[in-house]
């Protein structure tokens, strides 16, 4: 119960991930896409907070591209496409205020999985996450949302999935594991 709790407690805290393809909200499903299948889906997240009496907002859109392509890859590829950061303080060259990444950042990501370990309903998949900063926009780490460095960061992801019914996964409970490192090649730039 208490595992339980402190799971929920983080998935909270964290803030959505712009995906797509086979996977949740929070984790990622070690199944693939069947080759040749596609998906196109446009996101958005919103988030206030108060912090010492200042509002602190941030609104993101994102689209992603999810194909199947071959029998147990996966490719993808995401865009922000807006994000509005609530801030007043960040000038352009001329002197303007910008309050907006327009375009923010692409992420692409690959997935070997859909192995299925034995006669048992577990599945295993890898996964790899590259994310970069487009250079339109001005601010690489945003109040709300996770985490991103002003340069490229690289991502790999082990995966493991218990589904109660592998041939319709929707119709049982699943489990999916997800155990991950990222490095965002920001060493020394943290104040």
């Amino acid at each position: 119960g208490c595992l339980i709790a402190l799971v929920a407690m983080i998935s909270t805290v964290q803030a959505e991930q712009f995906m797509g393809g086979m996977s949740h909200q929070y984790t990622t499903s070690a199944q693939t896409l069947p080759q040749g299948s596609k998906t196109y889906l446009l996101h958005t997240r919103g988030a206030m907070l108060t912090i010492r009496s200042e509002s602190v907002s941030s609104a993101s859109g994102a689209i992603s591209y999810n194909t199947g392509y071959m029998p147990n890859v996966e490719l993808g590829v995401s865009a922000i496409i807006y994000q509005d950061l609530n801030l007043s303080t960040v000038y352009n060259e001329d002197g303007t205020v910008q309050t907006t990444n327009v375009p923010s950042r692409l992420m692409f990501r690959w997935k070997y999985g859909n192995i299925q370990l034995g006669s048992m309903p577990m599945f295993l998949a890898f996964q790899g996450v590259a994310n970069a900063r487009i250079s339109n926009s001005v601010v690489s780490n945003v109040y709300l949302e996770p985490y991103a460095s002003d340069k490229m960061s690289v991502g790999f992801n082990a995966i493991f999935s218990y589904l109660q019914n592998p041939t319709y996964p929707d119709m049982g409970w699943q489990f999916h594991y997800n155990l991950g490192y990222t490095n965002y090649f920001d060493s020394g730039q943290m104040g």
